[in-house]
């Protein structure tokens, strides 16, 4: 199963990520990922990686 990839500039320590509209739009219309579809979330240097649940609010 296709696990899509988005890439942060920021994190933070609350294991919390805030993605951009556009990103949201792209993973919710174009991908058509629902509630409970895992994404890889990357900072693109390879070194801070992590499946999640997708939720969408």
């Amino acid at each position: 199963m296709f696990v899509p990839t988005i890439y942060i500039e920021n994190s933070n320590d609350n294991m919390s990520v805030e993605v951009s509209d556009k990103k949201l739009h792209h993973l919710n219309q174009v991908l058509r990922l629902r509630d409970g579809d895992k994404v890889n979330i990357s900072d693109g240097k390879g070194l801070s990686l992590m499946e999640i649940l997708l939720i969408i609010v």
